[in-house]
């Protein structure tokens, strides 16, 4: 089975033909046929549909959890965790312009979000939650055309800072992986802005839980959780806005600049992915750059490179890109003379 990103945008999960790998095709498909577009944030309901005896065989994802959603993450050395959240507001007049059961609706929306996370700001303003904000977006887009501009004017964005725990899904990573973050954030003194994929925890987890028999193998670009902490120090920017001004390079990292517009993405934390895997009962096979997946076909992949192909010596001289294995029992097949392991962990983490 095969999980890929689509127009960088979409993610899809295929079902591969490939019977040797993964016996008889599964329920409804036929050699060649691809599967129907599902969240791949969540697997396990799509794996469970097509293979009700659970996978056996390999999972290939290339370029799967980078395209999740991040949480903006502030860490400090003395152990603090704050979160960003987006949050929308409404300036009084544009409440009293809706008026009615909206307008008081928009008020305990307010009071909900000031309570649960001890919002003081903008007094005299009005906090949304998702429900009311799309609520006001709907009824400022059927209104008079020329009322509209006054409207959207008084409709803000920002972002406020609670504690991460919060976010329960955040709150259940940080703890975790507390031993890594720990050990590059104290090597500091100073603290860090972190983008942390909760996302791609669940991702592996579930797929984890879903093959009975067979290989996880995550194709991507990203670093390990030390790495990503001391590029961060560094100011180094592991997530990235791209849109078509040019290929491959980055706009100014505004994510909320013409929405809809924007391919976001955000380096993938290896070292998470591999502790997830392993509170799912995967082993930790392989960790590497990307061109240990070629194997045996390296040194033919080098007298290409070596005759010029620019493709070729891209691929093999790539830092970014990495392959993480994980499977339900350890192999030799990434234990050869030519392949070129990587450290995963700083700290001691137990191996299944």
């Amino acid at each position: 089975m095969e999980a890929g990103r689509r127009t960088g945008e979409q993610t899809s999960l295929c079902r591969d033909a490939l019977s040797p790998v993964i016996g008889t095709p599964p329920k409804g498909g036929g050699a060649g046929e691809v599967g129907p577009t599902a969240d791949a944030r969540r697997p396990a309901a799509t794996l469970a549909r097509d293979f009700p005896d659970g996978v056996r065989g390999l999972v290939l994802t290339n370029e799967v959890p980078d395209a999740f959603g991040v949480h903006k993450v502030m860490m400090a050395p003395d152990g603090e965790t704050r979160v960003a959240l987006v949050v929308p507001r409404v300036e009084a007049g544009l409440r009293a312009a809706v008026g009615g059961a909206l307008g008081d609706r928009i008020a305990r929306a307010d009071a909900t979000l000031r309570r649960s996370f001890a919002l003081h700001a903008n007094a005299g303003d009005f906090y949304l939650d998702r429900e009311t904000w799309a609520e006001v977006m709907e009824t400022v887009a059927t209104g008079p055309t020329e009322s509209d501009e006054g409207l959207l004017g008084a409709l803000w964005f920002e972002e406020v800072y609670v504690p991460a725990a919060a976010i329960p899904d955040l709150a259940t990573h940080l703890a975790a992986n507390a031993d890594e973050y720990g050990a590059a954030i104290t090597a500091e003194t100073s603290g860090i802005v972190a983008y942390i994929n909760t996302h791609a925890d669940r991702f592996i987890r579930e797929l984890g839980t879903s093959v009975r028999a067979g290989f996880v193998v995550t194709i991507d670009y990203g670093a390990t959780t030390w790495e990503l902490v001391q590029g961060a120090l560094r100011g180094e920017q592991p997530f990235r806005v791209y849109g078509d001004q040019a290929d491959f390079v980055p706009r100014p990292n505004d994510p909320y600049s013409r929405p809809g517009t924007q391919d976001m993405t955000s380096d993938v934390n290896f070292t998470a992915l591999a502790r997830a895997g392993q509170q799912a009962g995967l082993q930790l096979v392989h960790f590497g750059p990307e061109r240990d997946v070629v194997g045996d076909e390296l040194p033919s992949l080098l007298r290409a490179a070596t005759d010029g192909d620019e493709s070729i010596v891209e691929f093999l001289g790539n830092p970014v890109f990495k392959v993480l294995v994980l499977g339900t029992r350890a192999t030799d097949a990434f234990a050869g003379p030519l392949m070129s392991p990587l450290p995963l962990f700083r700290t001691k983490t137990p191996r299944r």
